[in-house]
């Protein structure tokens, strides 16, 4: 279930040194797994390179970094819960971590300019779907080689999970649009499970954010949540994705259901879930966040 959020690739290159181990008993990572704070969010230079070296290890080892197809399982939820808040008009539009760009099929007719970071040089393309793409490489920093109000649409999908400089991460996306511009956000919202031991499908550091930490971010970064999801019912994604062909956030049934499942157990959410009907609960936050018309954030 986990493992359908992944992306192909973390986003960020690394230096070729071995990561340290992780101090399981670090009192952070026991508040991180209390959802009191994002494991990860105040790493120094150094500790995000370890992650990184941990995240591409962990790719390789599970196989993630071989993918050749440009198959996006998507579409129906991206229909829902973000192509829909888009702004009107022609648009300018960056992708973090977009990998084949297969995700803007559908916009072909509204973009105007397409920009992808992304760090697999193997997913990068001329064109998506007769869409002319500009692909560039990350920091590992997050900081973005483009000047301040440069587009209309930001994408980052099922990408945050996998990178510990979140915050950083996604000041820098809001720097970059234009004020009323709209980032779409969709990341798990679970612990994924305890990190500090191995978890089966899954890297060594990927783990989900908490439900609010979008909310109390995008003030600081100049933005407002101008619309907020929990989605993915636990139990109903499991049984969903049962079989490797299976595409449930292709079916727009299922999104329907799903969201109704999703809304009914809302209140059952917890970070990290290590009793059984705490499972019976979204999985999935789907944000629009919209950038403040004097594109002026909350230290300012």
């Amino acid at each position: 279930m986990i493992k359908a959020l992944v992306s192909p690739t973390p986003l960020s290159s690394t230096r070729s040194k071995s990561a340290p181990q992780m101090n399981t008993s670090d009192p952070k990572i026991e508040a991180a797994l209390r959802g009191e704070r994002l494991y990860g969010d105040d790493f120094d230079a150094d500790e995000i390179d370890a992650w990184f070296a941990d995240e591409v290890e962990g790719y390789t080892n599970l196989d993630h970094t071989d993918s050749l197809t440009d198959a996006y399982h998507y579409s129906a939820l991206d229909a829902a819960y973000a192509w829909r808040s888009l702004p009107p008009g022609q648009l300018d539009i960056i992708g973090l971590g977009s990998a084949w760009g297969s995700e803007f099929k559908p916009l072909v007719g509204r973009v105007r300019s397409l920009t992808i970071v992304e760090p697999g040089a193997k997913f990068w393309r001329r064109d998506v779907a007769g869409i002319p793409a500009k692909y560039v490489m990350p920091e590992p920093s997050g900081r973005l080689p483009f000047d301040d109000a440069s587009f209309d649409v930001g994408t980052v999908f099922a990408v945050l999970h996998h990178i510990p400089n979140v915050s950083q991460v996604l000041a820098e996306m809001a720097r970059v649009l234009r004020p009323g511009g709209k980032l779409l956000v969709r990341e798990p919202v679970t612990s994924m499970g305890d990190w500090r031991n191995p978890r089966r499908g899954l890297t060594r550091r990927e783990r989900g954010l908490p439900k609010d930490f979008i909310a109390t971010l995008s003030d600081r970064i100049g933005m407002d949540v101008t619309r907020e999801h929990l989605v993915g019912f636990g139990p109903l994604l499991n049984l969903a994705t049962r079989g490797s062909d299976a595409t449930p956030w292709n079916n727009t049934l299922f999104v329907k259901v799903d969201r109704l499942f999703s809304k009914m157990t809302r209140w059952n959410w917890s970070y990290h879930r290590t009793q059984f009907l705490r499972r019976f609960a979204p999985t999935m936050g789907c944000w629009v966040l919209t950038k403040r018309s004097d594109g002026r954030n909350a230290a300012e």
